[in-house]
């Protein structure tokens, strides 16, 4: 079961998917669909299964701040596997911590954010990524 949409929305069954990408070939080399909702351990699942599929003893590995788990860094690059992870906390905050994500409450009979200050928040649109 997975949050959809942001913290206060309901859960929903969902699937995972880890992908592991030849960056040279641009080729996916191997992936994984699970129903786990966080990325704890999978950069290390993951970065083995390529270096068994590519027959090599290391790679480099980027991630997002979902696969920052010391632990598991640690592991990797003990397995010849250089990680580049962004941390945890080197997410964005509000200069004020009263604006923090935290701070907003979500209305879900009416589908909107309620911000600190007590001002509705209405849908306006769905942000497309780039192509």
């Amino acid at each position: 079961m997975m949050k959809q949409g942001g913290n206060p929305r309901p859960l929903d069954a969902c699937y995972n998917i880890q992908t592991v990408v030849d960056g040279k070939n641009k080729l996916i080399v191997d992936f994984e669909v699970t129903n786990c909702p966080d990325e704890k351990g999978a950069l290390y699942k993951m970065t083995e299964s390529a270096k068994e599929i590519m027959d090599v003893n290391e790679i480099t590995a980027m991630g997002d701040k979902g696969y920052y788990d010391p632990e598991d860094i640690a592991k990797c690059e003990q397995n010849g596997t250089i990680c580049y992870v962004a941390n945890m906390t080197s997410g964005v905050r509000a200069p004020n911590p009263e604006f923090d994500h935290e701070a907003f409450r979500y209305d879900k009979d009416n589908d909107y954010y309620i911000c600190p200050m007590g001002a509705i928040l209405p849908f306006k649109r769905l942000k497309k990524a780039a192509s």
